[in-house]
């Protein structure tokens, strides 16, 4: 269910990466289901995303901290997305 959420973030995350296409994101689950995949929609698949997206930018954070590259910009749009999903499910 994890990686079925995190796929269904980055095959339905908006350009900017700041929000979910809810409409891309049913199509995606639709598709998935088509081709055999044991998708239900479920009420896990937001909170897992956000559980995700809470990891990296932890993760992007501490390498920051540790003198290593990482995109400001997109940090910035994962903790926006983080926000923004609240409002899908906890």
């Amino acid at each position: 269910m994890t990686e079925l959420a995190w796929s269904v973030w980055e095959f339905a995350k908006s350009p900017d990466g700041t929000t979910l296409l809810t409409d891309r994101a049913r199509d995606f689950l639709g598709d998935y289901r088509a081709a055999g995949g044991p998708a239900e929609p479920s009420e896990a698949l937001v909170p897992l995303i956000r559980a995700h997206l809470r990891y990296e930018v932890d993760r992007a954070e501490r390498a920051r901290n540790a003198g290593r590259y990482m995109d400001p910009d997109y940090q910035k749009a994962e903790i926006a997305a983080f926000h923004a999903l609240k409002s899908l499910g906890n």
